[in-house]
């Protein structure tokens, strides 16, 4: 049998989860609290890599329903959000923000503001790849060098015998291994 579920990654505590879980009894949705899955992931990390929200795909399934009374709740960029929507669409799942209606983000058909989040996120992929070029012409008519990547593994390996040779004994430990 269908279930919906609240997921939520801005209620600090139990009292502003069940805040949530009102406001979105209000919003036509009830879902009790058992299936209320929250957590406080830093916005930094992207949103399939919190432990809730990972937990939460795995439990639902097709006919299921999820929502979210935030945008800012489904990702940390236009791009995470764009790809927690696909997550829940290739596992069956309806998922709904309150702050943007009623409409099924999910859904086969994207809705208006699915459709507005992919323009944005090519609009911010352009205007990237622009600032990109735009900053390395500047910094090529002023003679800086171009950085072409992460330092070469014989690079790496040369530094921390380096360091290993002048009384650092640790660098695996605290740096991470020296490839």
């Amino acid at each position: 049998m269908p279930s919906t579920f609240l997921y939520s990654n801005s209620a600090p505590d139990m009292n502003a989860l069940e805040g949530q879980l009102l406001a979105a009894d209000r919003a036509g949705y009830i879902v009790d609290l058992r299936q209320a899955f929250w957590e406080c992931a830093p916005p930094s990390l992207s949103a399939l890599e919190r432990p809730q929200l990972r937990a939460l795909v795995q439990r639902t399934g097709p006919g299921d329903v999820v929502v979210a009374m935030h945008l800012s709740c489904l990702g940390r960029s236009v791009r995470d959000i764009l790809s927690t929507i696909m997550k829940f669409r290739k596992v069956g799942v309806a998922l709904h923000c309150v702050q943007l209606g009623r409409a099924n983000l999910a859904q086969k058909s994207p809705p208006a503001a699915v459709i507005m989040l992919r323009a944005i996120a090519a609009l911010d992929e352009a205007t990237r790849s622009e600032r990109m070029r735009a900053s390395a012409a500047k910094a090529k008519a002023r003679g800086k060098r171009q950085a072409t990547g992460p330092p070469s593994h014989a690079y790496k390996n040369a530094a921390a015998s380096h360091l290993a040779h002048a009384g650092e004994r640790h660098v695996g430990e605290r740096n991470g291994p020296a490839f």
